[in-house]
């Protein structure tokens, strides 16, 4: 077995480790078309800034995930979810370049529709009763506090509290937000 093992061209190899996934752990987590795209876009973005797309020694993708990039989401009582892919990877030797003091960009992914970039905290849902309804799922992402205005007219600071919310239309399949928009990501 260690023959064979040794026996292989060092061609084979490199042409086996270009063709698999990009991502950490490829054997763990099977992506859905819509995540892989969003990641395909990132890791497309990080090899850019290093200028190593052809650099063999870097095979291995430089773009990091963290454990927490890529959750599920509720969006109806009627069961729907939704995968959220938030932007804080880490791009090696680049820190974690798409995020900034008002958070990092995030995805929101409703079957084979992504809706995004959202640019913010990380994005979460909670449940509400409404007058006319017995019970709603909101979705919220903490945005800058600079976006906001007070009762006064005057607009927040950065550390101000302040959410980007939508809520999702079943009957439509999209979200319904007032000021922000939820749109449909074209990249």
């Amino acid at each position: 077995m260690k023959q064979t093992i040794r026996q292989i061209p060092i061609t084979s190899l490199l042409a086996y480790l270009l063709v698999q996934p990009l991502h950490a752990d490829p054997v763990e987590t099977l992506w859905t078309a819509p995540i892989e795209r969003v990641l395909t876009y990132y890791r497309n973005e990080c090899a850019a800034m290093r200028g190593d797309e052809r650099d063999i020694k870097f095979i291995i993708s430089p773009l990091r995930l963290r454990d927490d990039s890529i959750y599920e989401i509720p969006l109806s009582r009627s069961g729907i979810a939704a995968s959220v892919v938030y932007a804080n990877f880490g791009c090696e030797g680049y820190g974690t370049p798409w995020c900034g003091s008002s958070g990092c960009p995030s995805y929101i992914i409703v079957d084979d529709q992504v809706f995004g970039p959202l640019r913010g905290g990380r994005p979460f849902t909670t449940t509400f009763t409404t007058p006319y309804d017995s019970e709603r799922t909101l979705l919220l992402v903490g945005i800058n506090g600079g976006a906001c205005s007070d009762g006064s007219g005057e607009r927040g600071i950065n550390l101000d509290p302040c959410y980007l919310s939508a809520v999702w239309d079943d009957e439509n399949q999209t979200f319904r937000a007032n000021g922000d928009l939820v749109v449909l990501w074209n990249e």
